[in-house]
């Protein structure tokens, strides 16, 4: 296939009179760096979108439609099972859209602790708080992913942090949608 293309160029190119290796070779060489530089591109669309939801952490849910907060939770959602070192740029506001509130709290002012836990994995997520009042706002200090029932060593290595993030989201779904309900019902 590629050969009847570079015949086609040669072809063109000796009707036109320019030197056939110049506009065979190099017309080719042209659009498969073209094509290769707009899959690199759209490939980075989603990382760029999920950067920018993350950017915007001190957006006040009240300028959003109940569409709009559907999507920042989603896209909330997609960075974190992306990267989930993209908690630390996650307040406890984003966190309670995204998941709800946690199964136990522990204040403990200036810390906080929250964990999530689901059949196969839990979730703990630290925070550092003066008050009830400035928690909402206050950012992830620090977060573990771990399996339920498996014990890990120093090198025992990470557990498989998208599969719990997913397992979270699914068996939490009742919850994270009555919770949704709540914080919209709240900003309007």
């Amino acid at each position: 296939m590629l050969s009847n293309l570079i015949k086609g160029f040669e072809n063109q190119a000796l009707a036109s009179g320019f030197p056939v290796f110049f506009n065979a070779r190099f017309a080719v060489i042209g659009a498969c760096v073209v094509l290769s530089l707009l899959l690199v591109g759209s490939c980075n669309n989603a990382a760029t979108e999920s950067a920018k939801v993350l950017n915007s952490k001190h957006r006040d849910y009240a300028d959003l439609s109940k569409g709009q907060l559907i999507r920042h939770a989603y896209d909330l959602q997609n960075a974190a099972a992306e990267n989930p070192d993209s908690f630390y740029k996650m307040t406890a506001r984003d966190l309670t859209l995204m998941l709800a509130r946690p199964d136990l709290e522990r204040k403990d002012y200036p810390g906080v602790a929250w964990q999530y836990r689901s059949d196969s994995c839990v979730l703990d997520v630290y925070y550092t708080a003066a008050n009830d009042a400035a928690l909402d706002d206050s950012q992830i200090q620090h977060y573990e992913i771990r399996e339920r029932g498996v014990i890990t060593h120093a090198n025992g290595g990470d557990a498989p942090s998208w599969n719990c993030l997913q397992s979270l989201y699914q068996e939490r779904q009742k919850v994270i949608e009555a919770s949704f309900n709540e914080i919209f019902a709240s900003v309007q």
